[in-house]
């Protein structure tokens, strides 16, 4: 029959195309939602000619065609999952960095990655989409590879569930922010050895634009807000050898007592241009007063030096 020649034609017809991975050697399938729609449109079509009385003397062909068909359809939606599980979790363990901390996880996507690769030379070996319908078991073995995906996501969970537990502030940002500033950890320090700003650190610590590190011993020595004021460390944070929260979450505790500091100082140095009285006890209840009579005021000149001198969230403070 003529109408069932075309529909095995035309399915024989599709074959897969591809696009090359971000690792610039595995060859990926592109379009897969489009190829499942048309099979959708072939499993249509046969259902149309099952309602045909003269189908009957093609039934063993027509049975076949869907059988394909089907099989096609189902092994392109578990493909399709494996395709994007083995994106994501191999631009991950792609970075020295994370493999150090997931040795577990990193033994488990080396065996993914070991037989998608070769699945994908297999596919790309016979391009022609119904035969993936011929690969004995085909359906089984993606199940059971999405299911090894999905475990290794599971203790790459657990493994950014536990450097959030160390680091709270780290709930600020996203999982694939978070990947990636321990996938890069020693490039984030040299990114910042160059002044460049960096998203996760600023949704980390509000007004923080830029933190200033020794190019030498790599430590953290001053942050810089947008504006470009500059606040001095009153410790140095050591980053080299030295896990992100671990430096991210010292730096917290440096930058507040730095501009504890700071303001302390700002607060000093607030009215030395006044003429100094000499006390033979000290009334520290006056560091804190309220009233009029107490508050420290600083004018002309000085004020406009001592603005210049100090950072703005200090004078607002003072």
């Amino acid at each position: 029959m003529q109408a069932l020649d075309n529909l095995d034609k035309e399915m024989k017809h599709v074959e897969f195309e591809f696009e090359t991975a971000p690792d610039n050697e595995t060859k990926l399938c592109k379009a897969i939602p489009d190829i499942n729609s048309l099979f959708e449109e072939f499993h249509l079509r046969v259902n149309v000619l099952r309602t045909n009385p003269h189908m009957k003397n093609f039934f063993e062909k027509l049975y076949e065609i869907e059988k394909t068909v089907k099989s096609v359809i189902e092994i392109l939606v578990d493909f399709a999952i494996l395709q994007r599980n083995w994106l994501y979790l191999n631009g991950i363990f792609s970075r020295s960095e994370i493999n150090k901390q997931l040795a577990n996880e990193v033994k488990q996507f080396n065996n993914l990655d070991l037989v998608f690769k070769y699945t994908m030379k297999g596919i790309g070996a016979a391009p022609q989409v119904y035969k993936i319908s011929h690969r004995d078991n085909f359906v089984n073995q993606l199940k059971k590879l999405n299911q090894d995906a999905d475990n290794i996501k599971q203790g790459l969970a657990i493994f950014l569930e536990q450097k959030r537990a160390y680091f709270p502030r780290l709930y600020f940002i996203s999982n694939e922010e978070l990947i990636d500033v321990f996938g890069r950890a020693d490039d984030v320090v040299t990114d910042l050895i160059n002044g460049k700003p960096l998203a996760f650190l600023q949704n980390l610590f509000e007004g923080v634009e830029i933190l200033k590190v020794n190019p030498s011993s790599r430590k953290i020595y001053a942050m810089c807000s947008k504006s470009g004021e500059q606040v001095p460390l009153i410790t140095e944070i050591a980053t080299a050898g030295v896990s992100p929260e671990v430096w991210l979450k010292n730096f917290e505790a440096v930058m507040q007592n730095s501009l504890r500091n700071e303001i302390f100082w700002t607060y000093y140095e607030m009215d030395q241009d006044l003429v100094k009285v000499p006390e033979t006890h000290r009334d520290y209840s006056k560091f804190t007063a309220t009233k009029a009579s107490h508050e420290r005021k600083v004018r002309g000149s000085f004020l406009r030096k001592w603005l210049k001198e100090w950072p703005s969230q200090c004078t607002y403070l003072a």
